[in-house]
């Protein structure tokens, strides 16, 4: 079986793609500029996308989101971290590996 992700974060295919290996299912990526929804949970983030990207492109689209969420501040930052990191002005370590 052959699936579609589209994301612009080669961690988050890379990471897809490891997990979906171990089912025998292939993952190709896609490349687009598409809005993200920004919405409370990640499981909205990924309903939407997942739904609009496999309407464009007329494949199978599986996507991949992440929150952090932090219990002593209500939730958040939740699926807001990106943004949380960028407004306290702090610098977003990439993740490096033996893989990259």
């Amino acid at each position: 079986m052959k699936v579609y992700t589209v994301t612009r974060n080669k961690y988050k295919f890379r990471d897809l793609k490891r997990e979906l290996d171990n089912f025998g299912v292939e993952l190709e990526w896609i490349e687009d500029d598409s809005p993200e929804l920004q919405a409370e949970t990640c499981e909205e983030v990924v309903e939407f996308s997942s739904k609009y990207l496999s309407n464009k492109f007329g494949k199978p689209i599986v996507k991949l989101d992440f929150g952090f969420f932090i219990k002593a501040l209500s939730g958040l930052p939740g699926v807001y971290a990106k943004d949380f990191n960028k407004k306290l002005g702090l610098k977003v370590m990439e993740r490096v590996s033996e893989e990259d």
